[in-house]
């Protein structure tokens, strides 16, 4: 009897411990599936964050596209021959002082004012069209009674930027008067002799001018 007794002990001992061995088999097995779903949770949602980005990014190009586009092909080209025009100059200063004789067909608005828009010193040359700030020298900062303001000054060219954008939705102006000094310092890399529109020309009006007032 104590024989039997003590196999039928052996023998529920064996079998709990299987059956833990078996659940915590289970738990782990559940454990991992778990991670896996997790892990598929994340490198799914990664995929759709991916093609959202992909989208977002052809958008912007096609976008891009239709500005260098809308820039190449102006609603109205400068003539020269047309009354008031000229050719271009032989130098910077050539037409210096003189009046500016073409013309222009403005619509007034219905407040019977008509708008105008001007801008000088665009075209910033650091990355990301900020403004270079104003220093003394290699290294040396603006002093402090110089009236710099980080975050303003810096940042010069986008803050009218989106200004004119802004007014433009109710002032509706009729058109952009350039002040001077495109490309702020140097300017287009082309002789005053040059075509109207070039390859470098094109580059830079669509890059420092579409891409920032357009």
């Amino acid at each position: 009897a104590d024989c039997a007794l003590n196999a039928l002990q052996r023998g529920g001992r064996k079998m709990a411990s299987v059956a833990e061995a078996s659940a915590e088999a289970e738990a782990e097995a559940g454990s991992k599936t778990q991670e896996q779903i997790d892990a598929e949770a994340v490198a799914s949602a990664e995929m759709e964050a991916e093609a959202a980005r992909l989208e977002a990014a052809e958008a912007a190009a096609e976008a891009n596209a239709e500005s260098l586009r809308a820039l190449l092909s102006p609603r109205v080209r400068y003539n020269s021959s047309a009354p008031g025009g000229r050719r271009a100059p032989l130098s910077a200063t050539q037409y210096e002082g003189f009046e500016d004789e073409r013309h222009f067909q403005v619509n007034a608005a219905a407040d019977g004012y008509t708008h105008v828009f001007a801008v000088g010193d665009w075209g910033a040359t650091l990355p990301g069209h900020y403004t270079a700030p104003n220093k003394r020298g290699p290294g040396q900062k603006c002093p402090e009674n110089c009236g710099y303001v980080q975050g303003v000054d810096n940042r010069a060219q986008i803050l009218v930027a989106n200004i004119m954008k802004q007014r433009a939705a109710t002032s509706d102006p009729q058109y952009v008067l350039n002040v001077g000094d495109n490309l702020y310092w140097s300017g287009i890399p082309e002789d005053c002799t040059s075509a109207m529109a070039t390859s470098l020309t094109s580059q830079d009006f669509a890059q420092a001018w579409q891409g920032v007032y357009g």
